[in-house]
């Protein structure tokens, strides 16, 4: 509710109300799209992940052999002493662009959402 011109005081205190009220209630929708946004992100991208990175886990974990076993804890604490190669960063930039390409519908339609709710 915009007034057309606000002449007095009583005018303003109105006007103020009006802003406070359409303020909450933006607020509200924003943290109802976000708290959807959240729900579908989770749903639809972290448990899935989640759950098939335990798969991964649990298929290599009981089917490798007890030497590849032994062989793969010497190359870890091998690795682990000579982690000055770039893998990891290369690793933690592959791992944050599958993030950001998983997220970015969520964040676009937050985006629109709330540019809609401000149009109304």
């Amino acid at each position: 509710m915009k007034p057309e011109r606000i002449r007095t005081l009583k005018d303003l205190s109105e006007a103020k109300k009006a802003l406070k009220l359409e303020s909450v209630q933006t607020r509200l929708l924003i943290q109802n799209n976000l708290a959807q946004a959240g729900k579908q992100a989770f749903l639809h991208y972290l448990l899935p992940l989640g759950v098939s990175g335990l798969v991964a886990w649990g298929v290599k974990k009981f089917t490798t052999p007890e030497k590849d076993k032994e062989q793969a804890a010497s190359f870890e604490t091998s690795q682990g002493e000579t982690n000055h190669s770039p893998k990891p960063l290369v690793e933690g930039i592959r791992v944050a662009g599958k993030v950001i390409a998983a997220l970015m519908p969520t964040v676009l339609s937050i985006i629109e959402s709330y540019q809609t709710s401000e149009e109304e």
